[in-house]
């Protein structure tokens, strides 16, 4: 796998550690605005920092990525897009401000994910 291939685990864990400072940091004083809890945006942004780890860790330490590495990136990314949108269906409380931070975090990893699956198609 070239070193283009090996990027795309750097952009990934960039991407997620945004999320994880965003729902660790950045948005709980203002749970309320979004019509979330605290605790379901602590949770998101573990489930972040573990992804900004996974990818960082790739990136850093591994010399031959493997195709599974990918696959088990992109199952994972799918995965937190799944439970997002689940969010949005079940949490009745949730404001429009909150709604579409939810959207936009769904499309940019469902960007990444159809990136991503290119990429182990190419590698494949």
């Amino acid at each position: 796998m070239n070193k283009n291939f090996k990027n795309i685990f750097l952009i990934d864990s960039l991407g997620a550690c945004l999320s994880f400072l965003l729902a660790f940091f950045i948005f709980p004083p203002y749970s309320e605005v979004l019509g979330v809890s605290k605790y379901l945006l602590y949770v998101l942004g573990s489930i972040a920092l573990t992804y900004t780890l996974y990818s960082l860790c790739i990136y850093k330490l591994i010399q031959k990525i493997k195709s599974w590495m990918l696959l088990l990136l992109i199952i994972l990314n799918t995965s937190y897009c799944i439970g997002i949108l689940s969010i949005l269906v079940l949490h009745t409380s949730i404001t429009s401000l909150g709604t579409m931070f939810f959207i936009t975090e769904a499309l940019v990893i469902f960007i990444l994910v159809t990136f991503e699956i290119k990429t182990l198609i190419k590698f494949q």
